[in-house]
């Protein structure tokens, strides 16, 4: 299976659990509530199986971005943490602060071939790395 397809199984696995938790504080799980459970329990454990299996993928496989290689784990990470200052470039630009504009936009459109670089190694690892 390729990591992006066990990505995709974890969203939707996420979502059936979060839908059973909400069905098990309601009135009408009472007569099922043991089913709920052990059900939930069950996708519990099999999203713990997805998680392991993503954390041993991602310290383990290597990408290069821009002229560094790094594994997928810290690429996720260097990846989140462009996007939030981004976002706070922007809450900056969209603000009634004054500020230098130009220079918020340039420095935003830097970051943002930044974020691409990490976007692209990222998915591009996910859709060729196969999982053991």
């Amino acid at each position: 299976m390729l990591v992006a397809e066990l990505i995709l199984r974890k969203k939707n696995l996420k979502l059936q659990i979060d839908e059973l938790e909400k069905h098990v504080s309601t009135e009408d799980a009472s007569g099922n509530i043991n089913k709920v459970i052990n059900k939930l329990f069950d996708l519990e454990d099999i999203l713990q199986r997805y998680v392991v299996a993503l954390d041993v993928s991602n310290n383990t496989n290597k990408v290069i971005v821009g002229s560094s290689e790094v594994n997928i784990a810290t690429a996720i990470r260097l990846k989140n943490n462009t996007k939030k200052k981004i976002d706070v470039l922007t809450g900056l630009i969209n603000s009634d602060a004054k500020v230098d504009i130009f220079n918020l936009i340039s420095q935003r459109a830097k970051l943002f071939e930044e974020y691409i670089l990490f976007c692209k190694a990222v998915s591009l690892s996910d859709w060729s790395a196969t999982l053991d």
